[in-house]
């Protein structure tokens, strides 16, 4: 695995946080989603910007269409849910998926390609509909709130979903949680099949992406990243670093601390994804900086300074991963206003996947 460096930076449009980053199926486009209420759509290459959409309310969570071309699915502060596409000089195609919902914020997406189901997860529920690109539809499914009631002292306890993730063809969920750990739903009988609850993990949960071969979009905290090749789920704690499970254990594999001495605050998510099929863990850290770490030696393999000056500090608020070809891509948006509000995207060279199935699946 080749060292990530800077490709592009991108500046100028947005003016508030970027709260969600998308790439597209063939690596070519990034999407970004900001509090500024719009979406810009980036060339890769090039770092050309080249298409705006702008919304009545902050953008939240992004995903390209996994099947439908040149098709990106957004989620808004305000509760809408729309399909773009059709992009063109003179305009573009939109449709709203109507949820019954007013002004409750939409926090993450994912859709099943197989079965073109979409999970939603908008305030402290989880619809799942039709994929809004074969009719006009709304929610039909709502799954039920979690049972387990967190220790609180005080702080906060509310049902917050922050990223899911579809597999075995849809026939199950998992939703992680902001303080309600990780669920892992059978969609039929809306039951639990197994839950990685708060004191499976020493500190309360701050990490923001699921994905698992395909890249999915979510915002702000409380998820985490799943490959189904490795049998696993990586979480990323605001204080204590990551751990790695098994799919359906509550007992940790590996555990990586961040190696930082600074006071970490739950202002911004901790982000974390698979990279390089999984030879490779992405994290965000209390520093700001993006980690990567070596599934299997467990060692800090870089440190991918998010700020446009060396000397100045921004704190990261999403981050997404792609590979097209011989090349892996990391994008990561910073949480600033105005000039502080930039994206910036780094590129390596990819290597052959490592066999790595066994060491957690063992």
């Amino acid at each position: 695995m080749s060292a990530y460096v800077v490709h592009k930076t991108l500046l100028d449009e947005h003016t508030d946080s970027v709260n969600a980053l998308s790439f597209s199926p063939c690596g070519r486009y990034l999407a970004s989603g900001s509090s500024d209420r719009s979406i810009c759509i980036w060339k890769v290459s090039s770092g050309r910007f080249i298409f705006r959409v702008v919304f009545d309310s902050q953008v939240n969570a992004l995903l390209w269409h996994p099947v439908q071309k040149d098709t990106l699915i957004c989620g808004c502060e305000d509760g809408a849910v729309f399909y773009l596409s059709d992009f063109s000089p003179t305009g573009f195609a939109g449709r709203e998926i109507r949820l019954g919902v007013k002004d409750t914020p939409i926090f993450c997406l994912d859709l099943e390609p197989n079965t073109r189901q979409l999970a939603i997860g908008v305030g402290n529920e989880i619809h799942i509909t039709q994929d809004g690109c074969l009719r006009n539809c709304t929610a039909t499914t709502k799954l039920p709130h979690p049972q387990y009631k967190p220790q609180s002292d005080g702080g906060d306890c509310r049902i917050r979903p922050r990223s899911t993730h579809f597999y075995g063809r849809g026939k199950r969920l998992i939703v992680s949680y902001l303080n309600h750990g990780v669920i892992a739903w059978d969609v039929a009988s809306m039951t639990a099949l197994w839950h990685i609850r708060s004191p499976d993990i020493p500190k309360q949960m701050y990490v923001a992406d699921l994905l698992c071969l395909r890249t999915t979009t979510i915002t702000h905290s409380a998820s985490s990243a799943v490959h189904l090749d490795l049998n696993a789920i990586v979480i990323n704690t605001l204080h204590d670093g990551l751990y790695l499970f098994k799919l359906g254990s509550t007992k940790p594999v590996w555990r990586w601390f961040y190696e930082c001495d600074c006071e970490a605050e739950a202002r911004y998510p901790l982000l974390v994804s698979f990279l390089h099929d999984g030879k490779a863990i992405m994290s965000g850290s209390p520093t700001g900086s993006v980690c990567i770490w070596q599934t299997k030696s467990k060692e800090l393999y870089q440190v991918l300074p998010h700020s446009v000056s060396p000397h100045t500090f921004t704190s990261l608020m999403t981050f997404k991963a792609t590979q097209r070809g011989a090349w892996s891509y990391v994008a990561a948006a910073s949480a600033g206003k105005g000039g502080e509000t930039y994206i910036k995207i780094w590129r390596a060279k990819h290597c052959g996947p490592t066999c790595i199935v066994g060491l957690i699946r063992s």
